[in-house]
């Protein structure tokens, strides 16, 4: 059922109350800290987690944590206290990060472990211990004082933004991500399909690789979002397989796009090698994340080629703009946009800035700019061609 919410085109927005957490306390605030792991005295976390607990030297983490491509262990405490006789049931905790491999949250109380919790893009939707998209745990919370441990373990960028839910609030949220990210996802989809009809119509290889761009564009924001897992739920391999072939063949069909839409073999021929270097790079990124080979490498490798990529194509855009090649200007206007928003979510990923809600989806709102212009520059071109040929 929630598969439908991903073709929602419009949609009206929910406005959800503040947490009703009446009888439970999070202390200074979010009240998170956080350790990292540069030995290997903590690298096992299934050993001993209460060593780790009164051992590890623990720092209060910022409202938004981005600690970048860092391959050493992430562990985060929080402390939450339940002042009534009563033990309060079904409350979550969720990382907005749907590229976290390895997540594992454990519950103390009075220095004892209750429970443990598993998550993870390395586990089946099924084998987590809270069958949810993004790295979630759902447990109860008994009278006093309890410490959750989280253990996050890969490679992939550190992007942390926990949260503490009651069940109904969480279903709340939910509701709303899940809306606004269909309405997004319905913007690419439309525009995708209205490219393949008039590709089918005019038989421009201009617009198949438009349409490709836009596929694995769409497809790579469902695997950020973790929406991946529940088309795939049981493939948690091939959703990472996904993740590394999506961004480069989005990055490769861009670049295809580009060499055609602005004739860069005739105008540009020295910045045509250079851009068919790009290509076979995207190609060779893909083909390693398939294989699995190097694959500890190919995150920060892909952020790379992206911002090469970006950067390649933009200072193209501009010198065909000044020479006068048709419709250049919309394409420029264009790439503006989404060279911005690739720029903010890569300086994210290394830590460079810090990561808040308008980072985090700088890339989602200005995607849907960049994709809008594009479809206008390929509809100006066309016409211009066709007048050419009367």
């Amino acid at each position: 059922m929630r598969l439908l919410i991903l073709f929602v085109f419009f949609v009206s927005v929910i406005k959800a109350n503040h947490l009703p957490i009446t009888t439970v306390k999070v202390l200074n605030g979010k009240n998170l800290w956080y350790y990292v792991d540069s030995s290997s005295v903590f690298d096992k976390p299934e050993k001993n987690p209460i060593f780790i607990l009164q051992n590890a030297n623990f720092i209060i983490a910022p409202e938004h944590l981005s600690l970048g491509y860092l391959t050493k262990d992430i562990w985060l405490k929080t402390t939450v206290f339940n002042v009534s006789q009563d033990t309060l049931r079904n409350y979550i905790i969720e990382l907005e990060n749907g590229l976290l491999e390895d997540v594992r949250l454990y519950h103390f109380q009075n220095n004892q472990l209750l429970q443990t919790h598993f998550s993870g893009t390395f586990l089946a939707l099924n084998q987590r211990s809270f069958p949810h998209h993004l790295p979630s745990f759902r447990f109860n919370l008994p009278p006093g004082e309890s410490v959750l441990l989280i253990y996050i373990g890969g490679i992939n960028a550190k992007l942390i933004d926990v949260e503490l839910y009651s069940q109904s609030y969480f279903n709340t949220q939910i509701r709303s991500k899940d809306l606004f990210f269909g309405l997004y996802i319905g913007v690419l989809i439309a525009l995708l399909l209205y490219n393949l009809f008039l590709y089918f119509s005019i038989q421009e290889s201009t617009y198949l690789f438009y349409i490709l761009y836009i596929f694995n564009f769409l497809v790579l924001n469902l695997v950020l979002d973790g929406y991946i897992n529940i088309i795939f739920p049981s493939l948690p391999l091939f959703n990472t397989v996904i993740a590394v072939s999506s961004s480069g063949f989005a990055i490769g069909f861009s670049l295809l796009f580009t060499m055609r839409f602005l004739n860069i073999k005739t105008y540009f021929p020295k910045w045509f090698k250079w851009m068919k270097i790009l290509c076979w790079g995207a190609l060779g990124g893909v083909l390693l994340g398939i294989a699995n080979f190097w694959y500890k490498d190919i995150p920060p490798y892909i952020t790379l080629l992206i911002i090469l990529a970006g950067l390649s194509i933009y200072v193209i855009a501009i010198l065909s703009f000044k020479k006068g090649v048709r419709s250049s200007g919309y394409f420029l206007m264009a790439w503006s946009f989404f060279l911005l928003g690739t720029f903010i979510i890569s300086l994210v990923n290394f830590n460079a800035i810090p990561s808040n809600f308008f980072t985090n989806n700088a890339l989602r709102i200005t995607s849907v700019m960049e994709v809008v212009l594009l479809s206008f520059a390929l509809a100006d071109k066309i016409k211009w061609e066709r007048k050419d040929k009367l």
